[in-house]
């Protein structure tokens, strides 16, 4: 996923390996009439290969700047996985990343992995604004006391969801997003499920099935938020 802002552009993780970067993201990119040379942050939500797979190969392409929770970190460092980036920024919970007056809210949310990172972003659609969630680590763990810290992170971040009026779904895994994500009760906003497309092939579609090209909140004109695979 991108965010594209005045200031150059925000990637919320990075596909499986710089192959994909260069060949699956990047097009995806210039689809959108976006410069990948404006590539300023990439924010991994958990560490997992599958999502910081490419983070490397951009990061030393156009000098972007690689975020993940200390903890997440730690998880890369311990596996030394090959297209592992080298550790940079530390997100910590609650911070707020922001690009050209678009600030995303990153929150903690441990259980899929100890150091996931769910955000919160500000995105309109034509002159309705909105603001969407992100959760960032979808299946739950088979460990026996981390699906008790899951369970926590849903109810976490729920409590953040409805201080924002979040109205949007987004996951990182849109294949089982339905199931998995958190989603408000009756007391709370309410938020409608987004479906999507396969992962390989994936473009957020609101409830009625009908493509959503969401764009933050701040600043206007001209920022936008795009899945591009």
């Amino acid at each position: 996923m991108a965010v594209l802002t005045d200031d150059g552009i925000v990637l919320i993780d990075a596909l499986t390996s710089a192959a994909d970067a260069e060949n699956v993201l990047l097009p995806g990119l210039r689809d959108l009439g976006a410069d990948p040379e404006k590539i300023r942050y990439i924010v991994v939500t958990h560490g997992h290969d599958d999502h910081f797979g490419g983070a490397r190969y951009l990061a030393d392409r156009y000098g972007a700047r690689v975020l993940m929770s200390a903890t997440d970190w730690d998880l890369v460092a311990g596996t030394q996985p090959a297209d592992a980036p080298a550790r940079d920024l530390e997100i910590a919970d609650g911070q707020r990343l922001t690009l050209g007056g678009t600030a995303i809210q990153l929150h903690h949310t441990p259980g899929h992995t100890p150091g996931t990172v769910s955000p919160i972003i500000p995105v309109r659609r034509g002159s309705a604004r909105h603001t969407a969630m992100l959760w960032g680590g979808t299946n739950p763990p088979t460990t026996p006391t981390a699906p008790r810290t899951y369970l926590k992170s849903i109810h976490s971040f729920l409590a953040q969801m409805r201080r924002t009026n979040a109205d949007v779904e987004l996951s990182t895994a849109p294949t089982t997003m339905a199931s998995s994500v958190p989603s408000s009760s009756a007391a709370g906003p309410t938020v409608r499920p987004l479906r999507a497309r396969t992962h390989a092939d994936a473009a957020v579609y609101d409830g009625d099935g009908l493509h959503a090209a969401w764009t933050p909140r701040q600043p206007e004109p001209g920022v936008s938020v795009q899945s591009l695979y």
